[in-house]
């Protein structure tokens, strides 16, 4: 049996940045779908919520990264997240760690990083949401 491609979802304003993002991530066992907003990936997710992986910025025009996390649960979306920014302050750390923390994000990266820093969010983050899922898949079988 074939395994599924994992689906990847990246929202990122700057269109280096989204390349680069998008090249690292795309291969022969995954396919990426590039928006170049908060607002056009809340759009793909709305049409297509089947994605493993949303790697999103923080500052974007539109709607921000944060305000795409936050309207999430709209979707069905229940893949991974993964935090970028270029700006990496006491105050937007500890926001990002608390989202961490809630669960709602995998990980998050300060721009620029190596693509080997993010194909290492990309493991953990996938990991996160495996576990979750079998944690999830378990408590329903002890249900019946």
């Amino acid at each position: 049996m074939t395994e599924r491609k994992k689906r990847f979802l990246v929202a990122e304003d700057d269109d280096g940045a989204r390349r680069m993002v998008s090249r690292v991530l795309r291969s022969e066992t995954s396919e990426v779908l590039e928006a170049v907003d908060g607002a056009e990936a809340l759009a793909a997710l709305h049409a297509d919520h089947d994605f493993d992986l949303l790697v999103t910025d923080v500052d974007m025009p539109q709607m921000s990264g944060l305000e795409l996390i936050e309207a999430l649960d709209s979707t069905g979306f229940r893949g991974a997240v993964i935090v970028m920014t270029g700006r990496l302050d006491v105050d937007r750390i500890a926001e990002l760690e608390g989202l961490v923390e809630s669960g709602r994000v995998q990980g998050f990266l300060g721009k620029p990083f190596l693509p080997s820093q993010l194909r290492a969010a990309v493991v953990i983050a996938l990991g996160f949401i495996a576990d979750r899922d079998r944690i999830d898949a378990r408590r329903r079988d002890s249900d019946y």
